[in-house]
């Protein structure tokens, strides 16, 4: 027994018919840090908080009744604790109800109910609720389809920097979600995707100067993206810098190194395989 746990049991023996909910709350994260943590006696402690009122406690209640941490899992009474604290206004409780609901996790699947939660957490600046609703709208999963709305709540998530709707804005405005291109908005948003590492992004940035859309036309920015995304293991920017290099196109035409990424490309895109075999039997 480390000196460590023996402190923490000590302060548990102390609390003991304490009404303080935030000592309660502090003792159950100080047994959930540090290399070895004592996620039973967490639980117990969350639970002491959750009981006194605590709304993050009864957050942290509910989600280890839910994973089964510290606790026998038990998705219905997650919900139970989830509930309590989402009504005391915590938007992360409201958020882990959304996705419940959406999901059907400890309750009947519900969309309605789901979108209502994500709308309250939404509202209160939850970006992960932010980008759920979002997806919603722009899928219309169980709402009418809104572009109007969906774009609302990509961009607040994102603003917030929320990464991946960064990239589905990126993506939106290059036109690849059933929404017509823009160009400008493209040339805002992809470079920002490109800075959370989005390779599809980044080869979408190298379509749009190898074809000069929106910017002028530039082969070689064109391939110094497309390799950077190849490298990212992004299929379509190994096939697209393979054709680069056939044509030589913003760089010295290489059949070598046009075989080479047209190979690597054609493990996942079969009109990769058709041109390596023109190129072959060119030669």
């Amino acid at each position: 027994m480390t000196n460590r746990y023996q402190t923490l049991s000590l302060r548990m023996r102390r609390l003991s018919g304490s009404t303080d909910s935030h000592a309660w709350l502090q003792l159950g994260r100080d047994f959930d840090s540090g290399r070895d943590p004592d996620e039973v006696s967490a639980y117990t402690c969350y639970l002491e908080s959750a009981r006194l009122g605590d709304a993050v406690a009864q957050e942290l209640v509910g989600e280890s009744l839910r994973k089964g941490t510290g606790v026998e899992a038990n998705p219905v009474e997650a919900i139970h604790w989830y509930k309590k604290s989402a009504a005391q206004g915590l938007s992360s409780a409201q958020l882990e109800l959304g996705y419940c609901y959406w999901s059907g996790e400890g309750v009947p699947q519900d969309l309605e109910t789901a979108r209502r939660w994500y709308q309250k957490a939404a509202d209160a600046g939850n970006e992960k609720a932010q980008f759920n609703l979002a997806c919603m709208y722009a899928e219309g999963d169980g709402v009418s389809q809104s572009w109007e709305k969906a774009l609302h709540w990509y961009h607040s998530a994102a603003e917030k920097g929320h990464i991946r709707a960064i990239r589905e804005l990126a993506m939106i405005y290059c036109g690849e979600r059933g929404v017509e291109a823009q160009y400008d908005k493209a040339h805002e948003w992809l470079p920002r995707a490109m800075k959370t590492g989005d390779m599809e992004a980044t080869c979408a940035l190298g379509v749009y100067y190898q074809h000069g859309l929106g910017v002028e036309q530039d082969y070689t920015i064109a391939a110094k993206l497309y390799r950077m995304a190849a490298k990212g293991d992004y299929p379509w920017a190994m096939y697209l810098l393979g054709l680069l290099y056939w044509n030589g196109d913003g760089v010295r035409k290489s059949p070598r190194w046009a075989k080479h990424w047209l190979m690597k490309a054609a493990e996942h895109i079969p009109a990769a395989q058709g041109d390596l075999e023109r190129l072959v039997s060119s030669r």
